[in-house]
């Protein structure tokens, strides 16, 4: 345990030192977080059920089946 202790001791020690780092460097720092972060989070979140240009009111034969909500009844051009 005294073995690890000193390992990590002597590895930490080495971290007290000044580290000058440029603005550039931040900045590439900064959107490489971001970057990862819109991944990740694309990643991990649930699948959405997207309908685009479904469901719209349109019909193929150009009806209403009379449950739109649109207040025509079924096909009423029909005579």
């Amino acid at each position: 345990m005294e073995k690890i202790k000193n390992v990590v001791n002597s590895y930490f020690k080495g971290m007290d030192d000044a580290l000058i780092t440029t603005r550039r460097e931040v900045f590439l720092q900064i959107v490489i977080g971001v970057l990862a972060g819109v991944i990740l989070g694309i990643l991990i979140a649930p699948p959405r059920k997207v309908k685009i240009g479904c469901d719209n009111g349109t019909n193929i034969d150009g009806g209403c089946d009379g449950g739109c909500g649109c207040g025509k009844e079924q096909n009423e051009d029909e005579d």
